[in-house]
């Protein structure tokens, strides 16, 4: 049956067309997503950062949409590969005291 043979020869064309299809659009969408990545930041000791209270977490009786959505500036005391230190003192003089010392890095 040469109908039934070219069917299923067509049928595996078009699915290794679709492969190809799908792993050029995988290429294609790293590449535009990595041109719109920025550089990273790099703080040093002494900078001052503001920070996102985007997860921090909030006062009791406070409604979200009513905070603001950065607090700080903040002074970075340490600093590591992939963390920064805000002071001690500066954090427990903020409103939004409580709050662990060490924030990640975020864009």
């Amino acid at each position: 049956m040469p109908g039934v043979k070219d069917f299923a020869l067509q049928a595996n064309n078009y699915l290794l067309i679709a492969h190809d299809a799908i792993i050029a659009s995988r290429v294609n969408q790293t590449h535009q997503a990595n041109t719109l990545r920025r550089e990273e930041n790099t703080y040093k000791v002494g900078d001052l950062v503001y920070l996102s209270t985007e997860y921090l977490s909030l006062p009791k009786g406070r409604a979200w949409k009513l905070l603001h959505k950065y607090i700080g500036q903040y002074n970075i005391v340490r600093t590591n590969a992939e963390k920064f230190t805000t002071s001690s003192s500066s954090l427990r003089s903020s409103k939004m005291s409580g709050y662990t010392q060490y924030f990640m890095l975020g864009y």
